[in-house]
């Protein structure tokens, strides 16, 4: 298991995921320190959302502990998450919890807005935004909401090479700027700027270790469907 020196942000030990009498995840353990960047990656069905689903508590493990700082959860597709009518009014939707008196929700969500580049886009119909926009509002919603761990369910699947470049961009900049960051792929392509990743096949963690070590376990990840691209390591 990979470890950072840092502090431990999520704590996973030994869980299981089971669905419909099926294991579908673990038995499974590890742990996230702050400032990481770490990718999980896998083929289709290898346990990828349901991983970040748990830490997030969006999904009940069946069995072990998880112990975890406020951590938010983007969705892969942007639709499931944007609730707002407007871009401003998405925004201010996801920090009706946050305790924020009223007179100053529309200067936070503003101020969100701006620090991401997103303020030309405030009064915008969610409906008509792009798929990268869309995309970059359902990350900066859950932004919004301050948490401390960062989980993200495959963030470039369903963008254009232009999106796909900048969403990539604005990611790696959030970890830059301390943020701890779990990216979920498909593709080690989607990966390249993570420092640590982490395979999955069957539910189960195949390798943890720092990016450089994949080009000395090929075979490992071409055996659970992942392809190695040179240029990674």
């Amino acid at each position: 298991m990979f470890l950072s020196s840092s502090e431990t942000l999520a704590e996973i030990k030994e869980i299981i995921v089971r669905k419909n009498n099926k294991t579908v995840l673990g038995p499974l353990t590890l742990n996230i320190c702050k400032g990481e960047y770490v990718g999980i990656i896998g083929r289709n069905g290898s346990g990828k959302t349901t991983l970040l689903q748990s830490i997030a508590g969006v999904t009940k493990i069946s069995k072990g502990h998880i112990s975890t700082c406020e951590s938010g959860y983007v969705f892969q597709n942007p639709d499931n998450q944007i609730i707002g009518s407007t871009v401003f009014e998405d925004i201010k939707f996801s920090i009706m919890n946050l305790g924020i008196i009223p007179e100053e929700e529309d200067i936070y969500a503003e101020t969100v807005l701006k620090e991401h580049s997103l303020y030309s886009l405030k009064d915008r119909d969610t409906l008509t935004l792009s798929g990268g926009q869309k995309q970059k509002l359902s990350l900066v919603s859950v932004l919004a909401m301050k948490p401390e761990l960062l989980l993200l369910d495959e963030p470039f699947s369903m963008l254009d090479r232009i999106q796909h470049h900048e969403m990539q961009h604005f990611v790696n900049n959030l970890n830059s700027k301390g943020i701890t960051l779990v990216v979920a792929a498909i593709k080690l392509f989607d990966l390249i700027h993570c420092k640590r990743i982490i395979l999955l096949d069957e539910g189960k963690i195949i390798f943890d270790g720092p990016r450089k070590d994949i080009s000395k376990n090929i075979d490992l990840f071409e055996k659970s469907g992942i392809l190695v691209p040179e240029y990674i390591g």
